[in-house]
């Protein structure tokens, strides 16, 4: 089928023959009424073509519409992107303290610091690797391993999680005291003090992931990431702090029957992570 500037030109061939009819008509022997039939019959092409132009013109708006939201929907996709840069750029920040405080800490157990005291040294003493004196004495209390860990899923969880499922956070960068238990998502306390937890649920849109932390049964807090057909990838953190007895468990499960699923991807992670304040 010929496309539409390639019809129009055959159209207007053929009318050009016709008109060309008309006016040579007077020297051929053609009725009235054949010429009467010509006419309306180039009055109907030219009806035609004056439809189909306006069908074309109305198809193209159409799609300069769809172009335009699908414009705005990439605009919207960057956004989130960066929201999504930023967010793990700031979990990265965290854990690259934490490991930071772990090194100093290892530093100190090395030469024999006591961590009650605190050895002040000036950037010209670091750099010449010279010590200034204590000022406080050391004493003879043993230091106990830090309780630290950081866990997060490793991949997508399945869709619609039922009521109270716990949350499996089976990658575990950091387990320090060897407090939680990647293959059931569950942190046992190693020795007695005042903890403190956070975690982070991502969903897709069309998203809700009711969640709540637990310590032996019993709910100390609850978040919620709630998610819209319209308002792309959301997420939620929730914070605790927790009076615990060696051997008391704290883990993260669905408060009630989730919609999709928890999202946790290499750009963006859901998370569950805690350590012994004191």
């Amino acid at each position: 089928m010929a496309s539409p500037p390639n019809r129009l030109i055959l159209h207007i061939g053929w009318l050009t023959g016709c008109l060309l009819v008309l006016c040579t008509s007077a020297e051929i022997n053609i009725s009235t009424d054949e010429l009467a039939a010509w006419k309306a019959e180039i009055e109907h092409q030219i009806s035609s073509l004056q439809k189909e132009n306006m069908e074309i013109r109305e198809t193209n708006k159409i799609l300069s519409t769809k172009v335009g939201r699908l414009e705005d929907k990439v605009i919207e996709m960057e956004a989130d992107r960066n929201k999504m840069s930023e967010i793990i750029e700031c979990q990265n920040e965290e854990l690259r303290n934490l490991h930071k405080k772990d090194d100093n800490r290892n530093e100190l157990k090395k030469e024999g610091a006591d961590p009650i005291l605190l050895e002040r040294r000036t950037d010209g003493d670091r750099n010449e690797g010279r010590k200034v004196q204590r000022i406080i004495q050391g004493t003879s209390e043993p230091r106990q391993e830090p309780v630290i860990f950081h866990s997060y899923l490793s991949s997508n969880s399945p869709p619609n999680l039922s009521t109270h499922h716990v949350i499996t956070f089976d990658a575990i960068p950091i387990n320090k005291g060897n407090g939680y238990h990647h293959d059931n998502g569950i942190f046992e306390a190693p020795r007695p003090g005042t903890y403190v937890f956070f975690w982070t649920i991502y969903t897709h849109p069309r998203g809700y992931i009711p969640t709540e932390l637990v310590a032996n049964g019993n709910v100390i807090s609850s978040g919620v990431t709630d998610s819209h057909a319209d308002d792309g990838l959301q997420s939620a953190t929730g914070v605790a702090i927790a009076d615990l007895v060696a051997g008391d468990h704290v883990y993260v499960r669905i408060r009630h029957t989730a919609i999709n699923y928890i999202f946790s991807i290499a750009e963006g992670r859901s998370t569950f992570s805690g350590w012994l304040l004191h």
